[in-house]
């Protein structure tokens, strides 16, 4: 009798295996799966002076995936809950009647805070507006971003050496003046 069971078991989990893998190999990527950090897809946004510094900084913030998501404020980690291709920070940019922002500090010139989210549906709507899954939007986002504040409001920008002295630096928002929280 457990013999049957683990042989039926088994060959359930063989066949749900298989039309996984057949799902995941079939063509056609999702939005998920491709890599929009590139040159011809950012063309459409970036000025071609900017292409380079667009591809290596939403390469070192998402990876090309549209749908990345950093809410480490939640654990209490980094002061992020950044959205999307180019990683736009939520804080600051919807009301604390969504997302509270509590205990932050400074360690080691990293800014440390906790979030509490205080309404989930409309945390998550701000993230569709901000371009969390839609690479299009999350580019003009950052492409308006970088034209009025520089490379600065970006953290894989400080990693990649991109920022320049005449750049806003952390603190920039999206109509070209500053608040404390930045792009990622």
């Amino acid at each position: 009798m457990q013999i049957n069971i683990a042989k039926k078991y088994t060959a359930a989990l063989l066949v749900v295996f298989a039309i996984t893998t057949m799902v995941l190999s079939s063509p056609g990527k999702t939005n998920a799966q491709q890599n929009f950090c590139t040159s011809q897809f950012l063309s459409q946004f970036f000025p071609p002076e900017e292409l380079s510094n667009a591809v290596a900084v939403c390469q070192g913030e998402s990876g090309g995936n549209p749908s990345a998501l950093n809410s480490s404020c939640l654990a209490g980690g980094s002061a992020d809950y950044s959205v999307g291709l180019f990683q736009i920070n939520l804080w600051g940019r919807v009301s604390q009647s969504i997302l509270e922002v509590q205990e932050m500090e400074h360690f080691q010139g990293v800014i440390i805070g906790r979030c509490i989210v205080h309404d989930q549906t409309a945390l998550y709507q701000a993230a569709l507006d901000y371009g969390y899954g839609n690479p299009e939007l999350s580019a003009r986002i950052a492409a308006n971003l970088q034209k009025n504040n520089g490379w600065c409001p970006w953290g894989a920008a400080h990693k990649l050496g991109i920022c320049g002295p005449g750049d806003a630096g952390f603190g920039a928002d999206l109509t070209g003046g500053t608040s404390p929280f930045f792009a990622s």
